[in-house]
């Protein structure tokens, strides 16, 4: 009887084809989903900007002048996120429409958009620091983690832009710093939704420990309320 020998090839062996995984690091798919952000964007912009001047025309005459700089400080902010935008589907849908790589462009509207974060929640920080003083100082240490996270989620988010700007495409984020700017966008997002958590859970500990009934309830949320927006 014949015996049949199949060779064996080594797990190692060169003689077994690999295949390399193909990806495109492309983002010519997105055209959709950025117009519509844009447009969603600008459409909630225009609503804020019709509040605003409301405000300037028919509320403001009672406000301090803190009220009305933090006021403009968000609309100039936005303003500015809004000009970067614009300029980016700008540069994806006119001038580099069709191609399979964007550039990185407008890299200022991500600093309008953790400039105008950074600014409400000082704010909000300083509304809480002068509702507790009429409380009880003890309480003020409330305001401590609310200034710490605004800040560390400003501070993240310029580096965040810093990193993102030495890639000229964005394909080449994936491959220079790209360990660097996946930790540094988790420190802003983190930052800045313990910063949100924390002002909301400061304001709820504030009405509870005001509130005695169902009275003491509206009177003390009215009271802070005014509180909140002056000084």
């Amino acid at each position: 009887m014949t015996m049949i020998r199949i060779p064996m090839l080594s797990m190692h062996s060169s003689q077994i084809p690999v295949r390399q995984p193909r990806f495109e690091k492309t983002f010519s798919g997105m055209y959709g989903i950025q117009l519509i952000a844009s447009m969603l964007n600008a459409t909630i912009y225009g609503i804020a900007m019709t509040m605003a001047l409301r405000y300037y025309k028919y509320h403001s005459k009672g406000d301090t002048i803190l009220v009305k700089g933090v006021v403009a400080l968000l609309l100039i902010s936005g303003s500015f996120e809004v000009v970067c935008t614009s300029y980016q589907m700008y540069d994806y849908f006119v001038l580099k429409f069709g191609r399979k790589n964007y550039s990185v462009v407008a890299m200022g509207k991500y600093l309008g958009i953790y400039f105008t974060a950074f600014v409400a929640q000082l704010f909000y920080a300083s509304r809480i620091w002068t509702v507790t003083g009429h409380m009880s100082r003890k309480f003020r240490y409330l305001t401590y983690p609310v200034v710490a996270l605004s800040v560390l989620q400003i501070a993240s988010g310029i580096a965040q832009v810093l990193l993102l700007s030495q890639s000229e495409i964005f394909s080449g984020i994936c491959d220079k710093n790209s360990n660097a700017i996946f930790k540094v966008m988790i420190v802003q997002g983190v930052s800045t939704a313990a910063c949100d958590m924390a002002i909301t859970a400061s304001f709820s500990f504030i009405f509870h420990s005001s509130s005695s009934g169902i009275n003491s309830i509206y009177g003390m949320y009215n009271f802070h309320v005014i509180k909140m927006l002056q000084i």
